[in-house]
C-alpha cells in the first residue's frame, strides 16, 4: 500500500536526480571554475567587463550562487590575479588585456610568494644575511614590475612593424606641441627595445654587483661603543 511517507521520498528521489543531472550538465560550481570563466571574459573583453551577473550568465547559474565562492567583485578581481603563474612575462603575453590588473590589485598571490621565499633561502645558501638577501630580492622584483609596467604602456610600440610606424605611433602619445628632438629622445626610450631584453640587462647588473657586496649587511653608522667603566 502506498502512502503519503512513500510518495514524499519518491519524489524527493526524482528532484535530487534532476538536480544532480543539471550539475552534470553545467559542470559542478566550484571557486576554480569560477574564477577560469572570469578569466575568459577579462581575456576577450578587458577586466572592466567583469561582473559578477556576467560570469553567472557564461557559467548557466544564478548570480548568488557565486557569492558561495567568491565575496565580491573585488574578491574576483584578486582571484583571477592569484590564479597567473609566477613569471610576468609569460603573464602578459598569455593574458595581455587581463595582465593589467597586476598593476591596479593589491594583492599578494601565494605562487609568487613562494617563489620568493625560494629565492631568498637561495641567497641565505649562498652566505648572504637576511637583511642583504632581501635588498637583492627586492632589486630584481621592482625591476621585473618596471619591465612589466613598461611593456603593458608602450605595447603598441612593440607592435609597430617598422621604426617609422613606431615613430608615428610615439607621436601620437605626446603632446601636439612637443620638440621633434624630444619625439626621437621618447622614440629612442621607449620605442625601439626588445620585450624582456632591458630586464635581463638589468638583472645581470644586479647578480654582478651582488656578487661584489659583502655577504653581510653594515649600517652606515656604527654605533660608537660606550666606554668600559673602570
Amino acid at each position: 500500500m502506498t502512502t503519503v511517507a512513500h510518495v514524499h521520498a519518491r519524489m524527493s528521489r526524482c528532484i535530487a536526480n534532476r538536480r544532480m543531472a543539471a550539475g552534470e550538465r553545467r559542470g559542478i560550481l566550484s571557486r576554480e571554475r569560477i574564477l577560469a570563466t572570469a578569466l575568459e571574459i577579462a581575456d576577450a573583453h578587458g577586466p572592466d567587463a567583469l561582473t559578477m551577473r556576467r560570469v553567472a550568465t557564461e557559467l548557466g547559474v544564478d548570480p548568488m550562487a557565486l557569492y558561495r565562492h567568491v565575496r565580491n567583485k573585488d574578491a574576483l578581481l584578486d582571484g583571477v590575479v592569484d590564479a597567473f603563474g609566477v613569471g610576468l612575462r609569460a603573464v602578459i603575453d598569455a593574458h595581455p588585456r587581463t595582465s593589467t590588473l597586476l598593476l591596479t590589485r593589491r594583492i599578494l598571490p601565494r605562487r609568487p610568494l613562494e617563489a620568493y621565499d625560494t629565492l631568498l633561502g637561495n641567497l641565505r645558501d649562498a652566505g648572504y644575511d637576511d637583511t642583504r638577501a632581501t635588498q637583492i630580492l627586492r632589486s630584481v622584483i621592482s625591476t621585473a614590475y618596471a619591465d612589466a609596467f613598461a611593456t603593458l604602456t608602450y605595447r603598441c610600440l612593440a607592435a609597430a612593424r617598422s621604426d617609422a610606424d613606431a615613430l608615428i605611433t610615439m607621436s601620437q602619445l605626446l603632446p601636439p606641441d612637443t620638440p621633434p628632438h624630444l619625439v626621437r629622445t621618447a622614440h629612442t626610450i621607449c620605442g625601439t627595445c626588445e620585450p624582456g631584453a632591458d630586464f635581463t640587462f638589468v638583472l645581470d647588473l644586479i647578480l654582478a654587483g651582488a656578487q661584489d657586496l659583502p655577504r653581510h649587511h653594515q649600517t652606515a653608522n656604527p654605533p660608537t661603543p660606550s666606554p668600559s667603566r673602570r
